[in-house]
């Protein structure tokens, strides 16, 4: 079957019947039962083409039930087919940003369903790209991944091996600090759970001074919030400096 996948992916001008007896016959062992990962990660670029781009191609392409069956596979996707599905989405849009329009209504699925720890780096990733885009954007995307973030922190409160990684979380911090200064706090609240339980979530004191990128009418209101956070985290780390 993974040998098939390569074969099929070159098919990407088959017709639509065919195309969705394909796709189907490639993602589904049995009824929404997934084949293993190493299938349907050579699938998954195949999916993405016929629900956004064959019909570039093919102006009388119908791709309305290729989007449908996108939108089904990312809300019950394994872990690891939805690392890669995102992965293809966010190197499209760094590809070419103009593709992001095509991405942005597939977003809110990510946050859906059961928790899963390893599409969460890829998460990042993507916002990334749609940072320089729309930073208001990028900040509701993250404001999304947060809350999905938090019922795994209260289900699992006394787990003290968590793999959570915020590689590079400072900008978009400072994004959510200058566009939506309100919501910094609780966010805040959440990397700051993360890296007490051993966590990685990026340069803390850059992140925790993120408040001073804020209005300046409400820096004041903000530090009482956040700087007690800090000195919660200096308390577990003496090496980290003042604010």
């Amino acid at each position: 079957m993974e040998g098939l996948t390569n074969v099929f992916e070159k098919l990407r001008f088959i017709p639509e019947e065919q195309a969705m007896y394909v796709l189907k016959s490639f993602l589904y062992e049995k009824d929404n039962v997934f084949y293993p990962d190493y299938v349907t990660h050579n699938i998954a670029p195949v999916l993405i083409f016929f629900a956004e781009f064959r019909n570039d191609h093919t102006p009388d392409f119908k791709n309305a039930p290729f989007q449908e069956l996108l939108r089904k596979v990312l809300e019950s996707a394994t872990p690891r087919l939805k690392t890669t599905l995102v992965w293809h989405f966010w190197k499209t849009i760094e590809n070419d940003p103009k593709t992001y329009p095509r991405f942005k209504p597939y977003i809110p699925l990510l946050f859906k369903g059961e928790f899963q720890e390893e599409p969460l780096s890829q998460y990042e990733f993507l916002i990334e790209k749609i940072l320089p885009l729309s930073a208001r954007e990028a900040v509701e995307i993250f404001k999304q991944e947060v809350e999905y973030l938090k019922p795994a922190l209260t289900k699992n409160v006394r787990r003290e091996d968590w793999t959570l990684w915020f590689h590079h979380p400072e900008e978009i911090i400072e994004a959510i600090a200058i566009h939506d200064p309100k919501s910094l706090p609780p966010i805040l609240e959440v990397l700051m759970s993360i890296s007490l339980r051993h966590g990685y979530v990026g340069n803390l004191t850059k992140i925790f001074s993120s408040y001073k990128k804020a209005p300046v009418e409400l820096q004041e209101e903000l530090s009482k919030q956040i700087v007690p956070m800090y000195e919660l985290l200096q308390q577990k780390d003496s090496n980290l400096p003042p604010l």
